[in-house]
């Protein structure tokens, strides 16, 4: 693909105020950052003034705008886009609950803390029904496409409820626990948000970011075949209806096994007439 697919992108739509291209992109470049100088044992980026907050308000932005254009998606991949954004939400709230103590202050006195109390539950109660549904989800894959399939949606899904067991803690005790835990451990925020939850979230910014391209065709998936017809087929039947999905597997189905007739001779060597011995 010519640079003329990648003038086709568009980086501030739906609006100049939600700009879901460009927002999604400074975060993720800031998501890396930060976890890089993480992974250098280099604190200063998830402890500076800046950085956490920019990355809170372009991961917020990223995750309304995504919502605002899922009436535009095909209907087949709206839910899919929808569960995206609920769970970067979830996760971009744990950022600024477990942000360093200099990161955006906020007493426990303040008037907002009703507020912060409410989004703890809230939150929680989100981050933990996107599992389920990605439960449900893997059911129905392991049904129409494949058990290996269904069973490794099952193994991120577990992966992820690693990284739930702090949101329900606060859930739980609230601002009271979080300072109990800080007075314990004093790094133990900076922690949860470089190592933990800011990876993750960024993560995600790159599954979809990808997902993004791969599906306008700027980029594919180098293990296919030269044509990318088959893998394309198979990537788009995860986010189709049941009825739909079980009809394009059949027909990738009926491709592999013309593919294999085609390459039978490679494997099996050359032909040797009946009767003919060796």
């Amino acid at each position: 693909m010519g640079s003329s697919g990648w003038r086709r992108l568009r980086f501030f739509t739906p609006s100049r105020g939600l700009p879901h291209g460009a927002s999604g992109t400074i975060t993720l470049l800031l998501g890396m950052w930060i976890t890089r100088g993480m992974l250098w044992n280099d604190y200063s980026a998830a402890e500076s003034w800046w950085a956490v907050p920019i990355f809170l308000a372009t991961g917020t932005q990223n995750a309304l705008a995504g919502w605002a254009l899922v009436r535009k998606a095909p209907s087949s991949r709206r839910g899919a886009f929808r569960f995206g954004a609920v769970l970067q939400l979830s996760l971009l709230w744990y950022v600024f609950r477990f942000r360093p103590p200099g990161v955006l202050p906020l007493g426990s006195d303040s008037l907002l803390q009703p507020l912060v109390r409410c989004g703890d539950l809230v939150s929680a109660t989100c981050l933990l029904g996107t599992m389920a549904g990605s439960l449900f989800a893997a059911r129905q894959v392991a049904r129409d496409r494949s058990v290996a399939l269904g069973a490794s949606i099952v193994l991120g899904v577990l992966a992820l409820l690693t990284v739930c067991a702090w949101p329900l803690h606060i859930a739980g005790g609230g601002e009271a626990w979080l300072e109990c835990v800080h007075a314990q451990y004093p790094k133990q925020r900076v922690g949860l948000t470089g190592y933990v939850y800011v990876p993750i979230v960024t993560l995600l910014a790159a599954f979809f970011f990808f997902g993004t391209l791969m599906d306008r065709g700027l980029i594919r998936n180098p293990a296919a075949p030269p044509q990318g017809e088959t893998s394309i087929a198979s990537f788009r039947v995860l986010l189709r209806p049941r009825k739909e999905a079980r009809k394009h597997a059949s027909l990738c189905c009926v491709g592999r096994a013309h593919l294999r007739q085609g390459l039978g001779g490679v494997f099996r060597g050359p032909h040797r007439r009946p009767g003919l011995r060796a």
